[in-house]
């Protein structure tokens, strides 16, 4: 009799079913999360998010006296206060009045330290909390003239008008007092910056650069900012020089000057890169302003932003009453959050983070080569997106305890099946 052969069965799976299904949901898992990790840090430039989502920190002005405040001292102190309180363009400071008479907090006490304990009554502004330990960018009396130009300048006003009108980053050359060498480095910046804004200024389709040409790279002109958005310039930069003589930008200028621990005893040429919301990158230093340092500042700053933590990105936030909204459906409307001087270096000592100021040195012996660096700048956000994992921290959470809970049925399931035992 003629029988059909039977076809040996597919050999068994070496993994049984359950374990196959709970292989492919681990896999499903880091899909979702590679996903919105690579859309969120895709194509948005470090100037651009910067301007929309990085909100300045807020400096400390503390007023130092002893016993009551007068008339006059109290009305100047409400005065500053006023100005952290404006609705469109507040200042990004917290004013404290300290009564010497008094012990102060230890904290404190050492913004008076690092200040070098002037006499009261006195006006000392420190940087933002984030910077520790505790730095001073000015001292000086508390009168009309210091209030009114502690957080406004005709140079910040002019370099918060020219990002908000499509300026990409704005360079604040700060002059050395040589004319022939701080016209030959303002020129040498200019044409490096000329070379890379069309290097990085996408082209049409016909071949020719879509950048407006509302202003060349490198203008130095004060107060002929036109109104140009970001869209219609994707990339542009400018040069704005400074005077280290100038009555009304000498709180700015201490500013910039004391923004790294080293850098306000030179006394050459330097090239201040501002970009988002008065963010002053680092400082660099004659012959290091270079085709290579500047071209490593604007790259990090054109460049996609990978990293979203605005504190675990290199710069030092600039004082400045300003209008930073350029956009109302992209910027949020939250303002600044003002921290007490102890509770937020409470808080950074349990963190264990210490933010240092960006920049970094070629070494004892070349102070005319200050690098445009910073430790781990060269890859822009080089920790990775920690903005999306915090953002995903509940869905996380929620799909793992689903995945690991099916990984343990499945274990139980298969070490208890009759096939495991034998």
């Amino acid at each position: 009799m003629h029988t059909t052969p039977v076809r040996p069965s597919s050999a068994p799976s070496r993994w049984p079913a359950p374990l196959r299904l709970a292989m492919a949901a681990l896999a499903l898992l880091a899909c979702l999360l590679a996903v919105p990790a690579r859309a969120r840090a895709c194509d948005t430039p470090v100037f651009r998010y910067a301007l929309e989502r990085w909100a300045p920190d807020a400096y400390q002005a503390l007023f130092f006296h002893r016993g009551e405040l007068t008339t006059d001292q109290a009305r100047l102190i409400d005065k500053l206060r006023a100005m952290t309180a404006q609705e469109n363009s507040p200042a990004n400071m917290q004013v404290q009045a300290i009564d010497l008479a008094k012990t102060p907090d230890p904290v404190i006490e050492s913004a008076y330290a690092a200040a070098g304990r002037p006499a009261a009554p006195c006006l000392v502004l420190t940087y933002p909390l984030t910077r520790v330990p505790v730095a001073v960018a000015w001292s000086g009396p508390l009168d009309d003239n210091s209030v009114a130009a502690l957080a406004v300048s005709p140079a910040r006003k002019e370099i918060a008008k020219r990002i908000v009108a499509g300026d990409s980053i704005v360079w604040v050359v700060l002059e050395s007092g040589d004319v022939a060498k701080d016209t030959a480095t303002h020129t040498r910046l200019k044409e490096l910056l000329e070379d890379l804004q069309q290097a990085a200024t996408p082209e049409s389709t016909d071949g020719r650069a879509s950048a407006t040409p509302s202003r060349a790279a490198g203008e130095e002109a004060m107060g002929d900012t036109q109104d140009a958005g970001p869209a219609s310039t994707p990339v542009r930069f400018s040069t704005l020089r400074l005077s280290r003589k100038d009555p009304a930008e000498a709180i700015f200028i201490a500013m910039l000057l004391r923004s790294e621990p080293d850098i306000d005893k030179l006394t050459d040429t330097m090239a201040f890169p501002i970009f988002g919301q008065g963010r002053i990158l680092h400082a660099i230093v004659g012959r290091g302003i270079n085709a290579a340092n500047v071209g490593q500042s604007v790259s990090l700053l054109t460049g996609p932003c990978s990293c979203e933590i605005k504190d675990q990105n290199p710069g030092t936030d600039m004082l400045v009453a300003a209008d930073w909204r350029v956009d109302r459906s992209y910027i949020p409307d939250a303002k600044p959050e003002l921290t007490s001087l102890a509770a937020a270096a409470e808080n950074a000592g349990k963190n264990g983070s210490t933010t240092q100021p960006a920049g970094e040195h070629g070494g004892p012996g070349t102070p005319g080569e200050h690098a445009a660096g910073h430790p781990g700048m060269g890859g822009h956000g080089a920790p990775g997106g920690h903005g999306t994992w915090a953002a995903m921290g509940p869905v996380v959470v929620v799909l793992t305890g689903l995945i690991g809970g099916a990984l343990l049925i499945t274990f139980w399931i298969v070490f208890r099946s009759p096939s495991s035992e034998a």
